[in-house]
């Protein structure tokens, strides 16, 4: 028996924290970009701020979640005439990264999700080149 399925609806959508865009974070450069216009764009207070911070406080990452989605079709139609739908729910860590110089300019950044094998920090720290465990508090340092 051939079983076909059509997916009829799919999403993402944020579940915790606050996601962003390439578009809202265009504005940063390396070299160019400033810690405080980050923190002005990006947001530091409530929920809009770095969760992350490591080499004290020069390298922060914003964390979200997101839930992917979908609902959709039917199965062909079951001995008992019935249908079947499809549904499937997928959450992911997602950050975006930035690295400051002594200088408090922008170095590089980046966005990162965790993957199935990897936790998002795990990811992020192998990015930036620390070793495990280095994460410091919630709380970066404000902006000069």
């Amino acid at each position: 028996m051939v079983i076909a399925a059509l997916l009829s609806s799919c999403h993402t959508r944020v579940t915790s924290g606050i996601g962003f865009t390439e578009e809202q974070v265009a504005f940063i450069q390396p070299g160019v970009t400033r810690r405080d216009e980050v923190s002005r764009q990006l947001g530091y207070g409530g929920l809009n701020r770095p969760q992350w911070q490591w080499m004290h406080g020069q390298a922060i990452a914003y964390v979200w979640q997101t839930t992917n989605g979908a609902t959709g079709g039917s199965f062909f139609p079951m001995m008992n005439g019935a249908s079947h739908r499809i549904s499937w729910v997928q959450q992911t860590e997602n950050a975006y990264c930035v690295v400051f110089d002594e200088h408090e300019r922008v170095v590089r950044m980046g966005f990162f999700r965790a993957s199935e094998s990897d936790q998002l920090i795990a990811v992020l720290e192998r990015w930036l080149k620390v070793p495990p465990g280095q994460r410091q508090d919630d709380s970066p340092r404000p902006s000069r």
